[in-house]
């Protein structure tokens, strides 16, 4: 980053707040206990394979509240910096955000779109009963019950789960984009989509959006006083950024 400096929000500025995430990786070990043996070496061989078999970490709210407190002005919308303490400046891109997760992170298909789109494909009418609507809190009632007679289909539930649960963390009430779903009837195309970057767009946006809450909250607290104490959940999978100080302040 070149140029100055410039925090966001100034120290004096910095309120409470308790922060959670909706990535949760504890899908990782219910797909584990759910799958059979031939049914985690098919998942392994996917695309989020190497990703799956990482260890459970603990989301620290306040250690990222903390650091999106620091936040500081930049012209690239694709990307956010950060001032740490130690006065050094550190940057979260799709280029660290890659090498942590090791997902593809390349550009989109020209013919994909992020909007959504209701078209009902086959997978959806075997496993979710042809509904165009199906929410992360009824993927997982459906995975968690789903028979495991069809390895295929079972493994494709599975990769759902871990695509919506924990690479594009959100609210359990929110809709599912159909055009996840439909990808399943090509599991060639499945793996080959760079969800890495999908993931990364969803957790780049959760850090802004709820920045932006923040900033709002400081501008109603009084000169002088800490704000009330507020709380939000952050989307995406900002695990990676944690990940990544954690290993910029041991190194």
């Amino acid at each position: 980053m070149d140029g100055a400096i410039t925090c966001k929000i100034t120290d004096v500025q910095h309120f409470r707040s308790k922060v959670t995430c909706f990535s949760k990786l504890g899908a990782i070990k219910v797909i584990a206990d759910k799958l059979t043996d031939v049914q985690l070496d098919m998942f392994s061989r996917s695309c989020f394979g190497k990703l799956f078999k990482m260890n459970e970490l603990k989301f620290a709210g306040q250690f990222m509240h903390n650091l999106l407190l620091r936040q500081v002005e930049c012209d690239d919308d694709a990307e956010l910096w950060f001032a740490l303490p130690n006065d050094s400046v550190i940057r979260f891109s799709i280029q660290e955000f890659g090498l942590i997760t090791g997902l593809d992170c390349g550009p989109y298909p020209k013919d994909w779109s992020s909007d959504d789109c209701t078209t009902v494909d086959p997978f959806s009418r075997r496993i979710f009963n042809g509904s165009s609507k199906v929410s992360n809190k009824t993927l997982d009632a459906t995975f968690r019950s789903a028979s495991l007679d069809n390895d295929e289909d079972i493994v494709k539930l599975a990769l759902l789960y871990f695509l919506e649960i924990v690479l594009l963390g959100k609210d359990p009430k929110n809709q599912i984009q159909m055009e996840n779903i439909r990808k399943l009837d090509d599991m060639n195309a499945f793996n080959n989509f760079p969800w890495g970057r999908r993931s990364y767009d969803m957790t780049l946006r959760g850090m802004k959006k709820d920045f932006k809450k923040m900033a709002a909250n400081v501008g109603n607290r009084k000169k002088g006083h800490k704000a009330d104490a507020t709380f939000y959940s952050l989307s995406g999978f900002p695990y990676a950024f944690q990940v990544q100080v954690f290993c910029l302040l041991i190194l």
